[in-house]
């Protein structure tokens, strides 16, 4: 009896505590259920912010969003908003192109709602962002110039420094001799531009604009929505490299032309660089000075009056360049000579439109030539050639050719005599080697003479008693 009071006391306390229970569980949700049941729309998704000028760009994309008409985007916890409206396209998903603007220079985070037309919000989607202005601006300098090469009475060509990730196009402005100013633009891939018919007095502007995030490297897309210009900088050539560049004087040399200039700054350190041209090619030779007075000898250039274009060039890149004509002292014309003595010639060479006597070793032509007797007799070395100038000459140098082949076939060494009276002889050059099938040059010092001797001494490598000569000359003043 006592048991059953136990187990009813029992029962009765369970009762109690579930009912207590019951009226908890009411109370913790009634005040959730007093303005009935809470309705979220559908969220921005993949949200990324893309910086700009005092704005910045919120991209993303949200998927069946039948019911949203707006996105309203918060920031500065909540004391600035911007709200954009929206309508559902034919497709399931929407991209978004959310741009924030009248923002300050610095970072953000963003708190993004979308809101149908019960108001009902979508949960809160959290993005940061970076907004940039004066203060980046201001910072940024025009891409660096490298160098400027001015060609006179023409163009300019200015190069720049390779661009970083962040650079874009450069713009350049310059004016023209016609005194216009014209605006050209330096591609961001590209390293220089030209400018036509440019004033070199005058002062070149050129400014960078930049972005301040790279490109993306997946989809080779901005990742920024403005562009930031630099400043202005200005570059003007240095007035020096023009009045070094318009004091060149050439005289006439052996084979070439002496260049001579003032450098009235001699601690400028300049390099000046020589271009000719060579049978159809440009060949180009320099020498760096800080002399008042510079001297460079040009060598190597073809006979007659042509044109040479000099650039003159500081340490910091600029170039200024104009052109001359110069000449070297050229072959003496030969209009007046005659061969006098000959140790033996072999005309059976006419056989074969050769030649063979002595005549055509100065008969200016290169197909023929003088060869000694090789058909009835051999005579041995030495073999000699005598000419008369005509005329008194004072002789720089001697000038020999080969034939096409077998020029081992001919004298291995070979003298230069010179006389006025055809009587008296002084030796005044020497060459040891073979004749070639290009000109050889023999320079001499100063002699006056009206007579000049050839003598092929010794035989060269593959000779045997025979020698041949093709031409002749002599340089002179």
């Amino acid at each position: 009896m006592k048991k059953n009071k136990y187990i009813l006391l029992l029962l009765i306390i369970v009762n109690l505590f579930a009912l207590s229970s019951c009226t908890d569980t009411y109370d913790l949700h009634q005040k959730y259920l007093e303005d009935g049941e809470t309705i979220y729309t559908n969220k921005v998704d993949s949200v990324a912010s893309l910086p700009g000028n005092n704005r910045l760009k919120l991209s993303g994309y949200i998927t069946n969003a039948f019911n949203v008409e707006k996105i309203v985007v918060y920031w500065n916890n909540g004391e600035n908003s911007q709200t954009f409206p929206y309508t559902k396209s034919e497709n399931f998903t929407d991209p978004l192109d959310l741009v924030i603007t009248g923002l300050d220079e610095n970072s953000y985070q963003f708190d993004i709602f979308s809101v149908d037309a019960d108001g009902n919000k979508s949960v809160k989607v959290t993005a940061f962002g970076t907004s940039f202005g004066e203060i980046y601006r201001s910072n940024l300098e025009s891409r660096l110039l490298k160098s400027y090469y001015y060609k006179k009475d023409s163009d300019a060509i200015v190069k720049f420094n390779i661009k970083s990730d962040l650079t874009r196009d450069t713009e350049v402005s310059f004016t023209n001799l016609s005194g216009e100013d014209v605006s050209v633009t330096l591609g961001e891939d590209d390293e220089e531009v030209i400018l036509v018919n440019i004033d070199p007095t005058k002062e070149v502007m050129y400014r960078t604009n930049y972005v301040p995030t790279p490109m993306d490297d997946e989809t080779a897309e901005e990742t920024s929505i403005d562009e930031f210009t630099s400043d202005w900088t200005s570059y003007t050539l240095p007035s020096t490299l023009k009045t070094i560049a318009e004091s060149f004087m050439f005289t006439p040399t052996l084979g070439g032309s002496q260049a001579n200039w003032t450098n009235e700054n001699g601690s400028l350190n300049i390099t000046v660089e020589f271009r000719k041209s060579v049978a159809g090619s440009i060949v180009s030779s320099s020498t760096t000075s800080n002399e008042v007075a510079g001297t460079y000898e040009i060598r190597g250039m073809e006979p007659g009056q042509q044109d040479i274009e000099i650039v003159v060039t500081d340490i910091y890149g600029n170039s200024y360049a104009t052109t001359y004509s110069a000449k070297p002292i050229e072959a003496y014309n030969r209009d007046l000579w005659s061969v006098i003595d000959v140790s033996s010639e072999e005309p059976k060479e006419n056989t074969w439109g050769n030649g063979g006597e002595g005549i055509h070793a100065i008969d200016e032509s290169t197909a023929t030539f003088w060869h000694t007797q090789w058909d009835l007799a051999q005579p041995d070395y030495p073999h000699h050639l005598t000419i008369d100038m005509g005329e008194s000459l004072t002789i720089l140098a001697f000038e020999v050719l080969g034939r096409t082949k077998n020029n081992n076939k001919a004298a291995g060494e070979h003298e230069f005599w010179a006389s006025s009276d055809n009587a008296t002889w002084t030796l005044i050059a020497s060459y040891t080697g073979e004749l070639s099938t290009s000109k050889i040059l023999i320079e001499t010092t100063e002699t006056t003479a009206r007579y000049i001797r050839y003598n092929a001494v010794a035989p060269g490598s593959g000779a045997t008693n025979y020698t041949f000569l093709a031409d002749l000359s002599i340089y002179a003043k």
